[in-house]
């Protein structure tokens, strides 16, 4: 991918990881989620070639600040009012993991595979199909969540014991992870999300406003 070291990329990837973390706090308070709303993001594990990180949200004839305007508003209010914090917990979290995850080259390979083998799968059945999430959610288990700090989430039980739930929140973990490298690799980091606080509000602020 050319010129990754864009603020509007870091706002998306930084997006990617609110909409996931979102998506991820709303199964587990409430038991549902919206399906555009996952499938971008389930759609961006299997996008490992695109071009731009534009290309790696945009789907459905949707630009990718259209189908990230939920991880666009979160993360807005996130870090300009200091709401969401359990949200939050979850994207610095993905962020921490990613940063450990890099050491870990046989984890990374097991992922690349995972995803590949993953891929027919999607053309069958579609993004958020069952079996998807449970192949993906199964590939989490078996990779990211050996690592530690381990993601605690917490909702009520009768959601979270919920088999498809389950998946679905694994799997967007592993596509929370998507967006956390994509955050590095545009020049993301803690410090950057420090400095930059006030341009990022900015930049979100634009994209909702042509959403």
């Amino acid at each position: 991918m050319k010129d990754l070291h864009t603020l509007e990329h870091r706002t998306l990837a930084l997006a990617g990881i609110y909409q996931a973390a979102s998506l991820v706090d709303q199964i587990a308070r409430r038991g549902d989620t919206v399906e555009s709303e996952m499938a971008t993001l389930i759609g961006s594990v299997f996008r490992q070639e695109s071009e731009s990180v534009v290309a790696i949200y945009a789907g459905d004839n949707l630009p990718a600040h259209v189908a990230l305007q939920r991880g666009l508003r979160t993360m807005l209010e996130a870090i300009s009012t200091g709401k969401h914090r359990e949200i939050t917990r979850y994207a610095m979290t993905l962020v921490q993991l990613e940063g450990k995850l890099g050491k870990h080259v046989s984890l990374l390979d097991r992922i690349g595979s995972g995803i590949s083998d993953s891929a027919d799968q999607v053309r069958y059945f579609g993004m958020t199909h069952e079996n998807v999430l449970a192949r993906l959610a199964d590939l989490y288990v078996n990779t990211i969540s050996t690592l530690s700090p381990r993601i605690n989430v917490f909702g009520e039980p009768v959601h979270l014991e919920n088999v498809r739930n389950k998946n679905a929140i694994r799997a967007l973990l592993l596509a929370g992870m998507r967006s956390a490298v994509l955050w590095r690799q545009c020049g993301g980091s803690r410090w950057r999300l420090l400095f930059e606080r006030r341009a990022l509000i900015n930049t979100a602020t634009a994209m909702l406003g042509h959403a």
